[in-house]
């Protein structure tokens, strides 16, 4: 389901090269080519796997705060909640590779960053919560003051934050459908808003997303009930912690759970049913490798986004 990048001076079957020079294995849309044949679809290169591979579905990331390790919910074990504990003991965790914390154009010490990651935390207790809770953390960012996060009064929203995530949301629903062919990002953001269908590369059918859009709007109770752990588990692997800024990775949050219910409805109308758990993981899945890891390539629609929140609060 990804692309994989290749341990340097590792040669690997099928590995092409990126722009900057590093190897990777491209697994969209047909898998990975070191897969065996069917009915088998085992790793024919097993013991000199990748070390994404070998580590998969783990990811560590160095922070001021210390080393945290994440589980990527696209694999099926932890979306569904399945297998045995990991413990401890069971690995050597420190062998993990991990990602280095990087500076955040948003002005955050370690200690700021905690409040904010505790805050987002209280507020996913609520349906709307990451857009409550991108909202507080904006109003708190505008005025530079953290002390007060969650507890400064809301008194003016500027509609430019609902046509910003409007934007934001359809050009990322392209990109994913785009399949890095220009043409077909612009054919599926022509119908989102001129309206029409495409045929989906992601969940196989007809999208419509005028209707996709109608059905969300009356979506059913059980969904952030089903895409809750998601948003939790996204926190606790630090998923804020990195480029373009800790408060534009925040204002994603809400995108997200639209992408969720976008797909969600799109599996749905095409089966002909309501949206079930089933699909809801399944858009969950889709989303976590779609992000894996901490949305790289999106930082060009999230810092206009980040500064439509910032200007449009008060």
């Amino acid at each position: 389901m990804f692309e994989v990048d290749v341990d340097k001076g590792q040669v690997v079957p099928g590995a092409l090269p990126r722009p900057d020079g590093r190897m990777m294995l491209r697994c969209i849309p047909e898998g990975c080519p070191n897969l065996a044949d069917r009915p088998s679809n085992r790793c024919s290169i097993y013991e000199q796997r990748p070390s994404a591979c070998a580590h998969f579905p783990f990811r560590a990331i160095d922070t001021p705060g210390g080393r945290y390790i994440g589980a990527s919910f696209a694999c099926t074990a932890v979306l569904h909640g399945s297998g045995p504990r990991v413990e401890r003991k069971d690995r050597d965790w420190q062998s993990l590779p991990a990602h280095s914390s990087r500076s955040v154009d948003l002005a955050c010490s370690w200690e700021t960053y905690g409040q904010i990651e505790e805050y987002l935390g209280d507020q996913l207790c609520y349906a709307d919560g990451t857009f409550s809770g991108a909202i507080g953390v904006s109003l708190a960012a505008s005025q530079q003051n953290f002390s007060q996060l969650g507890k400064l009064e809301l008194g003016w929203l500027s509609d430019d934050i609902e046509a910003a995530c409007q934007r934001t949301l359809r050009g990322l629903l392209a990109i994913c459908e785009a399949d890095d062919r220009a043409e077909r990002a612009q054919e599926v953001l022509v119908c989102q808003v001129q309206g029409g269908r495409y045929t989906s590369l992601i969940f196989p059918g007809w999208a419509e997303p005028r209707e996709i859009q109608r059905r969300m709007e009356a979506e059913d109770v059980d969904h952030w009930g089903d895409v809750e752990p998601f948003f939790r588990h996204l926190l606790f692997r630090k998923f804020l912690w990195g480029a373009p800024s800790v408060h534009a990775r925040v204002c994603l949050l809400p995108l997200i759970n639209e992408m969720l219910r976008y797909w969600t409805w799109q599996q749905a109308l095409v089966a002909g049913t309501r949206p079930t758990r089933k699909m809801r993981l399944e858009s969950v899945r889709e989303v976590e490798r779609r992000l894996t890891f901490h949305a790289q390539g999106w930082e060009e629609f999230l810092i206009p986004l980040s500064l439509a929140f910032l200007q449009g609060v008060r």
